[in-house]
């Protein structure tokens, strides 16, 4: 798959845009970790802080509650201070800072306020709140200085509850707990603690700088990508921005494209059925005058190399439809074995001239009134029966049915084939006949000639219409070809006429001499066979050679109808229509045209047109819609 420069610059930038999009997460991750390295490192310094002054602390208060208990032998100075023993060495639950102590005195309060329901030692505590060897150290012997202070505290103690005269005891004591001696063992219990707060500090404030560093330099990074990421998203924008518009001018162009297509495949069907439609007519008209054999039948070969031209000219025009999408379904209630009968009849005379067996088989089952697109249906049908025509020699058999393969209350599926004995397709062969101008091989091509259309448009048409268009053949035995659709039953009576080229009424001759008919035709050979063909019933036409023309002439006299040319110089058929609606509503406008594309029917009934005549004209619905127009005139 190739991309264009905008499509690869355009993927290079999305890869960017993920590439840094993950750094800028990752970023932020340590960005995130880092401060959160900084609450961690502040809470450590902080706990051990408060345990460290634990120890001070709680130093301290015995040194105070012995001398307190040795001056005025007061026994809750003793009991606080064994109390305060009994924490330290976790023999009691932890309570609340010892600082809290003189108040608690003060007030009598039986014990210190419980902060916590676990008794644990000091030392053991020291260990779980993240301290370093060093300061575990200094901490310790910290510890075992004010243990060797608490033994002489408590021979001072001891003495003040002895035997000795009071004045001995209190001298005696006072001495134990007012020396020098005692105040350097104190002094040694603080330095350590000193010691290890400066340890911790410095060691804290290093990682808090570390990590405060790492989180600068990441809001640094997050900043330069955040910035680089929306300055990429930008240019990513830009250049989605101009393929969308890339995507749009390619999608005009396309839509342009299609419309000049559809132009020229309409102007194709004007250009090549305007002179076949002066060929075909005046054939016909030629048939019908008094010929010499010879010209019979140089007639005849005119007549049938035209039925193959227009063969080409219709699968071209449909091929074309199918390809744009344009192809609709047409559903219409038709009497099913009548229009079965009618439609595959026409036939009869060429499968007779090649001496060939040819049988039309209908199922009983049928149910009379069917809802089917049988526009579509007929076509494939006439395809297939015309195939199998010309591929069976003579002496060979065809045999055409329709069969009910299934019969529900609403619904019948019927399987449509077309069976022969002619040439046959090889089994490797199958497949491909459906393909686009494909035929078995060129030697067909040169004999039979074709397109190699048929096939294609068929098999289009019948998966249009839901269902399958299959084949069954071997080379020199025969071809089977059939197809199944569900059509909906309706109820017993003629299907809805919509078109006035439907009121053909019997083979009696119609004439209609004070009939006022207007034809707008630019071509003179088209006016004079639409002349000749309304002679023969008797009506003088007036002829218009453009839009403006018709126009003029329909004010001046009140015609009963007007043949209406589509392209014609100056103005076309469909303006000059709607500028004759604006002063007359009910006069018959038919558009006589070449145009036959899908569209085109809805196209002239919005322009105010009653009805349209394809060129080449087909008589019999010339011949209806001068009926209809007479009925009308009363």
């Amino acid at each position: 798959m190739f991309f264009s420069k905008k499509e690869c610059k355009f993927n290079t930038y999305l890869w960017i845009i993920g590439t840094v999009f993950t750094l800028f997460s990752i970023v932020f991750f340590i960005y995130v970790r880092s401060e959160k390295e900084i609450d961690e490192q502040n809470e450590i310094r902080l706990k051990s802080h408060e345990l460290s002054d634990e120890l001070r602390i709680s130093s301290d208060n015995l040194t105070r509650m012995a001398r307190s208990y040795v001056i005025n032998g007061n026994s809750k100075y003793k009991k606080k201070y064994l109390e305060i023993l009994e924490i330290r060495e976790g023999k009691v639950p932890s309570r609340g800072r010892y600082g809290n102590i003189s108040l608690e005195l003060v007030n009598e309060t039986d014990g210190l306020s419980v902060r916590s329901d676990k008794a644990e030692a000091f030392l053991e505590r020291l260990k779980q709140t993240g301290f370093t060897m060093d300061e575990i150290a200094k901490l310790t012997e910290a510890k075992t200085q004010s243990d060797a202070l608490a033994v002489i505290e408590r021979e001072a103690m001891a003495i003040k509850e002895s035997d000795l005269s009071s004045e001995v005891q209190h001298k005696k004591a006072a001495e134990i707990v007012f020396n020098d001696k005692y105040d350097e063992i104190k002094a040694s219990v603080m330095k350590p603690i000193m010691e290890a707060h400066q340890m911790m500090d410095e060691r804290t404030n290093l990682a808090v700088k570390n990590a405060a560093k790492i989180a600068t330099l990441m809001r640094i990074v997050l900043v330069l990508t955040g910035l680089f990421l929306f300055f990429v998203i930008l240019r990513t924008y830009k250049v989605l921005l101009k393929i969308n518009n890339e995507l749009d001018a390619s999608k005009k162009n396309a839509q342009e494209t299609e419309q000049i297509k559809a132009d020229f495949m309409a102007n194709m069907s004007h250009e090549i059925r305007t002179p076949l439609n002066g060929i075909v007519g005046f054939v016909n008209l030629l048939s019908k005058t008094s010929l010499t054999t010879d010209q019979n039948k140089y007639v005849s070969i005119i007549q049938s190399s035209i039925d193959s031209l227009m063969v080409i000219v219709n699968d071209i025009l449909d091929f074309s439809k199918i390809t744009e999408g344009k192809k609709e379904i047409e559903y219409v209630d038709i009497m099913s074995v009548t229009e079965f009968e009618k439609a595959f009849i026409i036939f009869e005379p060429r499968a007779k001239d090649k001496q060939i067996d040819y049988r039309i088989s209908l199922d009983t089952a049928l149910n009379e009134c069917i809802t089917i697109d049988w526009f579509h249906v007929k076509q494939v049908m006439l395809n297939l029966i015309n195939n199998a025509l010309k591929f069976t020699p003579s002496k060979g058999k065809l045999t055409i049915q329709v069969d009910v393969v299934k019969n529900l209350p609403e619904v019948q599926r019927l399987r449509f084939s077309v069976r022969d004995t002619g040439i046959g397709i090889p089994s490797d062969k199958h497949d491909m006949i459906f393909s686009k101008f494909t035929q078995v091989d060129r030697s067909t091509t040169r004999k039979f000639g074709g397109t190699g259309l048929g096939l294609s448009i068929s098999y289009a048409l019948v998966e249009m219409m839901g269902g399958k268009l299959c084949v069954e053949s071997e080379e020199g035995i025969g071809s089977y070809f059939y197809f199944e659709i569900d059509v909906d039953k309706c109820s017993k009576k003629s299907p809805v006429v919509n078109s006035l080229t439907e009121t053909i009424k019997g083979n009696e001759v119609f004439t209609a001499p004070n009939l006022n008919v207007l034809v707008a035709e630019d071509q003179d050979v088209n006016q004079m066979l639409i002349d000749e063909y309304l002679k023969r019933y008797r009506i003088k036409a007036d002829f218009a050679n453009d839009g403006e023309d018709a126009v003029a002439m329909a004010q001046q006299k009140p015609y009963d109808l007007i043949l209406m040319d589509i392209n014609m110089p100056k103005m076309d058929g469909i303006e000059a229509t709607g500028l004759i609606r604006l002063y007359d509503a009910d006069i018959l406008i038919v558009a006589l045209t070449a145009h036959v594309l899908e569209g085109d029917y809805e196209r002239f009934m919005e322009a105010g047109m009653n009805d349209y005549l394809v060129k080449p004209i087909n008589v019999p619905a010339l011949e209806a819609i001068l009926r209809h127009a007479y009925e009308v005139k009363g």
